[in-house]
């Protein structure tokens, strides 16, 4: 794909590749791999599609994206090779947009990890078109893995990224909606830490444990686990709540809050002043519903903020 030129003439009346401009200024899109000298361009593209909630990626993050590494899903990452990172810019250099791929040999399918374009549906078509066109296959999934540029983002928010979900369906991919992107803004993150606290019950124990990115704070029963929540240092004043569950039988009775209040306190004494979180409420119903879960979140103030989807072609 290096050098690649790609005649836009079929291109030049679409209004969201021109942004306003006139169609003479534009007259052929060429993709190349990233440069040095092009990082900081990269990174406004990746600014330009930040999730409320998300801090903002920097070149010591841009380093790990582009050397294949994320705190989050890692073993995924280490399954795939022939990691490619390419631009797509204008006949004056100026960069619209990027695009990563990989190939994981165990399944022989090509991988899309992450792509920005400021939400230019024209210039997302010509780069998928052509870094999924050096793959052999056309078995391919897209937004399945979190990278170093987010905390934790799994999918894709569809609601923010809806030229980009339109894109990848064009181009064949079916989306699965698997979760609910749900932040705590700084009002109601006071609000729940400053009310008065609740208390376990004595036959209760709480015990907190230091993790790689954060921490884990765990309830007990004797020796019985019946509820825990694993919350993530902050970055830029952000938390990410990655785990919490209480057992089916110790629902109703204040211990969810006591979770979410011991987590988040915990965070905001490291700084954070807003939380995230995604859940997976894609099971309805089942011994994974968060049905329970997601009531609990509103009820002391996380707002959904939009649907996250994979996507997959065969």
């Amino acid at each position: 794909m290096t050098g690649t030129h790609l005649d836009t003439t079929s291109l030049l009346g679409h209004p969201g590749l021109m942004q306003g401009r006139p169609s003479t200024r534009l007259t052929t899109i060429t993709l190349h791999p990233v440069r040095r000298d092009e990082h900081q361009a990269v990174l406004d593209l990746v600014d330009a599609d930040r999730m409320p909630g998300q801090p903002q990626a920097g070149p010591a993050d841009l380093r790990e994206a582009l050397a294949g590494r994320s705190p989050i899903d890692g073993a995924l990452w280490a399954g795939l090779t022939d990691l490619r990172h390419d631009v797509a810019v204008d006949s004056t250099g100026n960069v619209l947009g990027v695009i990563a791929t990989g190939w994981r040999a165990l399944d022989s399918t090509a991988v899309l990890t992450w792509m920005h374009a400021r939400e230019n549906r024209a210039v997302l078509s010509v780069l998928l078109d052509a870094a999924l066109a050096r793959f052999s296959t056309t078995k391919a999934e897209a937004f399945g893995m979190a990278t170093a540029l987010d905390l934790g983002l799994e999918a894709l928010p569809v609601a923010h990224r809806r030229h980009t979900a339109d894109a990848l369906v064009s181009a064949g991919f079916t989306s699965a909606d698997l979760w609910n992107y749900m932040l705590l803004p700084r009002d109601a993150l006071t609000e729940l830490l400053d009310a008065p606290a609740s208390k376990l019950s004595p036959a209760l124990a709480s015990r907190i444990e230091k993790r790689r990115l954060g921490w884990r704070i765990a309830v007990l029963e004797g020796k019985r686990l019946v509820g825990e929540i694993e919350i993530d240092s902050p970055v830029q004043g952000v938390s990410r709540i990655a785990w919490l569950e209480v057992d089916p039988g110790h629902r109703g009775v204040g211990l969810g809050r006591f979770l979410l209040r011991a987590g988040l306190g915990r965070a905001r004494r490291a700084g954070a002043e807003q939380a995230v979180l995604y859940v997976d409420d894609d099971e309805p119903g089942t011994a994974r519903d968060r049905t329970a879960a997601t009531a609990l979140y509103r009820k002391y103030g996380f707002l959904s903020i939009d649907r996250l989807h994979t996507f997959a072609r065969s």
